[in-house]
């Protein structure tokens, strides 16, 4: 199993990622960076900010991006005033509407069709998680 961690985007890991995995043939770490960069520019650009860390693991057809304290002060002000739901119904409405812009990513990187995609958020502690299984 593959896994980086870095501040922002994530670090890298000098193993190959195998064929089955990387259409590519590329280092894991340099595969592990490209999805973290793509992930948090997106996340940039849509909600005006990135997560304090992002965490890859590539697992054979399995890709988890892994945020970290990536809630944007407004919705932090929420969760404190107890509207922590409100903050997770609009996640969940932005994962839906990034969805396509997220797989396209994940299917450009890795060389592969993706057949699963699922997302996730923890409030305290602040996590997000998205989820791609590769066909």
């Amino acid at each position: 199993m593959g896994e980086a961690e870095r501040p922002g985007p994530v670090g890298s890991n000098s193993t190959k990622v195998d064929a089955a995995e990387d259409g590519h043939h590329r280092p894991r770490g340099v595969v592990q960076n490209e999805i973290a960069d793509a992930v948090v520019s997106l996340a940039k650009k849509h909600l005006g900010r990135g997560p304090e860390s992002t965490r890859v693991t590539i697992d054979g057809d399995l890709v988890v991006v892994l945020l970290r304290n990536g809630l944007g002060s407004s919705e932090r002000l929420l969760v404190g005033e107890g509207e922590g739901d409100a903050v997770l119904a609009f996640r969940r409405v932005i994962q839906d509407v990034l969805r396509p812009a997220l797989v396209a990513e994940i299917q450009r990187i890795m060389g592969r069709q993706v057949g699963t995609f699922m997302s996730a958020n923890a409030l305290d502690p602040d996590y997000a998680a998205e989820i791609f299984i590769l066909l």
